[in-house]
């Protein structure tokens, strides 16, 4: 039942997304799972958000249309809406979303398209492989910014910087909202 143009119902991409995170966690030898950044003290080493979900959403849609013999394009502005159909959706700079607190996908911002978007330009900019890469230099330096830099050869600062300037160029909306603290505002 797999349709190029709405690629996420049929499950297959969900299955492929979840997959992955599994492959995350084996890449970065991290047991329990990869550890995402919070609002506790001892993440501050730990991936952002957007790159856990992200790097996931991008694997599982590309997996699934690779797998029925599709494009990854024709379903792109469809895996962009996938997300809770909120004034503030994508519209934060990507340093807000960084953070995943408690309960649920969207607290305090929602990572996955902004991540999924991210993880294109990443893969885009230095591969695939480079992108695994980060994962798995992480196993050592248990550092993500560490990492990020090590492996793509730009600081995280420098990435959010070239990120915020091509976004609208990418699909995402204008920057209208920030985080201040942990709750997200319009500017």
């Amino acid at each position: 039942t797999y349709d190029p143009r709405n690629p996420g119902s049929d499950g297959g991409a969900l299955l492929a997304h979840e997959y992955f995170h599994l492959v995350q966690a084996n890449l970065s030898a991290t047991s329990t799972g990869v550890q995402i950044k919070s609002d506790q003290s001892d993440s501050v080493n730990a991936f952002p958000a957007w790159f856990i979900e992200g790097t996931a959403d991008f694997v599982g849609f590309a997996v699934g249309a690779l797998s029925q013999n599709a494009s990854y394009f024709d379903g792109r502005a469809r895996m962009l809406s996938y997300a809770p159909p909120r004034e503030s959706t994508n519209r934060n700079s990507i340093a807000d979303y960084e953070l995943r607190i408690c309960c649920g996908n969207d607290t305090p911002t929602y990572p996955y398209n902004i991540g999924q978007v991210a993880s294109e330009y990443i893969i885009a900019s230095v591969g695939f492989q480079k992108m695994l890469d980060i994962f798995t230099d992480y196993a050592s330096s248990r550092n993500f910014e560490k990492s990020f830099e090590k492996v793509t050869g730009i600081s995280k600062i420098s990435f959010y910087e070239k990120f915020d300037q091509i976004r609208t160029k990418v699909g995402l909306p204008a920057i209208s909202w920030r985080l201040d603290g942990l709750t997200n505002k319009k500017i």
